[in-house]
């Protein structure tokens, strides 16, 4: 326990401190300190499940964000995007998961960084949607 709530603190420091480094997200920052810091194949999985955690937040506020900016018409089409998206990613963990069963003792480790990353690709494809949003209103 003492653990989890030391990775959390460092997890929320290196986010606090994104403004040092402006060319990495601070996800990503974060969980590359967590996986510097971890010992053991069950502290690298907890820095990737908390990397997911924080993208997978990430994604469906920057959804929510670009829902907000969106007219109705256009709000249905990122709906039905993201509905396919989910989807796609679903058949991804599915054919991934069924290569990497064929290795032996991966499967546990790559699988939570492949949807991590899956979730990642996303949450920063919808941030680049939204930054065109925003930008289109000025």
């Amino acid at each position: 326990m003492k653990a989890l709530v030391l990775f959390w603190g460092v997890f929320l420091c290196v986010l606090c401190s994104f403004a040092q480094n402006q060319d990495q997200h601070p996800i990503d920052s974060a969980y590359h300190q967590c996986n510097d810091t971890a010992i053991g194949s069950y502290n690298y999985y907890l820095c990737t499940e908390a990397a997911y955690d924080a993208w997978d937040a990430e994604l469906n506020r920057v959804y929510k964000r670009c829902m907000k900016e969106l007219n109705e018409e256009e709000r249905e089409i990122l709906r039905k995007a993201q509905r396919i998206w989910i989807q796609h990613r679903d058949s991804e963990l599915e054919i991934f998961s069924m290569f990497a069963g064929k290795q032996q003792g991966k499967l546990y480790r790559d699988a939570p960084i492949k949807l991590m990353e899956i979730t990642r690709s996303r949450a920063l494809q919808l941030d680049w949607y939204l930054s065109i949003l925003l930008h289109s209103e000025e």
